[in-house]
């Protein structure tokens, strides 16, 4: 037995160091617009800080598609998918050549690059195709021997991980607009504490995506100007009508409460908006979905009409967000990521500046 735990205590320390000389030292530069610093290589793990775009860190070791940084003094994990080689470690421009890997579900593949493009197949999550051009922030693929189509840059990577992924939360969002500067959003993330909220299909809890979800998109909010209230920013228990309240208790401009679905029904998939009042609130739920869909690559259900609580007892405009089924085994593994995360709280976000926009 004592030979065994030796043995395997080598076995780690090995894996370890090859895991670490490959990072150890190296310098990237931060790609999307705020990268969150968390105490732990996990999605769910606590977030103690933030690094604008173009940031340089020095990475410390690489494990599981999570970066050691060292952040204010303190030990910090960032998504390596957000890191890219900066020229200090003479690295090459990067580029689109050879295949490319799926990395989103239910992927729309268009007949020209941008979403107004007929769409001509859907793609899932693993599956590769040659490149033929970029455009932009889309790329031209070779469907089959006798098709082509265009597939959005940021849902989709290369072997090394080296397609640009640094408009993710921009390429939407890059109007020059101000129609969210001075807003009062509430962000509103679902369940939490004793309430876990749904269960996915490999066990994963919905209060912890809602969380991770409302923490991303109030960092995209600040950004834009807009003044941010949280219903809840740890994992604790509150009840519906202390949601309501505290969007009451505001000059609030617009109440977002999220949420991920859940069905019996393991193949259900796809995002959706809900509202109770018609008219502005309709109107910001058509705006949200679609540019979540757009987003996400998830499919767009649409709009419905929702007898929920916190909509139906909010004075404020309101909507309630489905981000996806946690039951659908694709969909759970991809909004278990922070690429999900990010490209979800940036749909939100652009269909809350479409709609003060217009």
């Amino acid at each position: 037995m004592k030979r065994l735990l030796v043995f395997i205590a080598a076995i780690a320390l090995l894996s370890g160091i090859s895991e670490s000389a490959e990072a150890s030292g190296q310098v990237y530069t931060v790609g999307t617009s705020s990268l969150n610093v968390r105490k732990a290589p996990h999605i769910n793990a606590a977030v103690i800080g933030s690094l604008p775009r173009g940031s340089a860190v020095q990475v410390e070791q690489k494990k599981y598609g999570w970066a050691k940084i060292l952040y204010h003094g303190r030990t910090g994990w960032v998504a390596t998918t957000y890191l890219y080689e900066s020229s200090a470690n003479g690295a090459s421009a990067k580029s689109y050549s050879g295949q490319i890997s799926v990395s989103g579900s239910y992927v729309r593949i268009r007949t020209g690059p941008g979403t107004g493009y007929k769409v001509i197949r859907i793609t899932n999550q693993g599956d590769t195709y040659q490149v033929l051009d970029r455009q932009g922030q889309w790329v031209h693929i070779q469907i089959d021997s006798t098709q082509t189509g265009w597939i959005a840059g940021w849902l989709v990577s290369d072997s090394n991980q080296a397609i640009s992924r640094t408009s993710v939360p921009k390429a939407a969002a890059t109007q020059t607009s101000h129609s969210l500067r001075g807003k009062n959003i509430v962000i509103d993330a679902g369940h939490g504490g004793i309430d876990p909220g749904a269960t996915g299909y490999h066990g994963s809890h919905e209060k912890n995506h809602t969380l991770a979800t409302a923490l991303h998109l109030a960092s995209l909010l600040k950004e834009k100007g807009a003044n941010v209230i949280l219903t809840r920013s740890s994992d604790r228990y509150l009840s519906l009508n202390r949601r309501v309240a505290i969007s009451s208790s505001y000059h609030t401009d617009a109440f977002i409460s999220i949420h991920y679905n859940s069905s019996a029904a393991r193949l259900s998939r796809g995002v959706e908006t809900y509202y109770y009042d018609g008219g502005t609130d309709k109107s910001l739920a058509e705006k949200i979905v679609q540019n979540v869909s757009n987003q996400t690559g998830f499919q767009n259900n649409g709009v419905r009409f929702g007898d929920f609580y916190v909509l139906r007892e909010n004075p404020k405009l309101a909507v309630l967000v489905e981000l996806g089924y946690l039951s659908n085994p694709s969909e759970e593994s991809a909004i278990q990521s922070e690429t999900y995360q990010d490209r979800a709280a940036n749909g939100i976000m652009q269909g809350l500046s479409d709609y003060f926009s217009s």
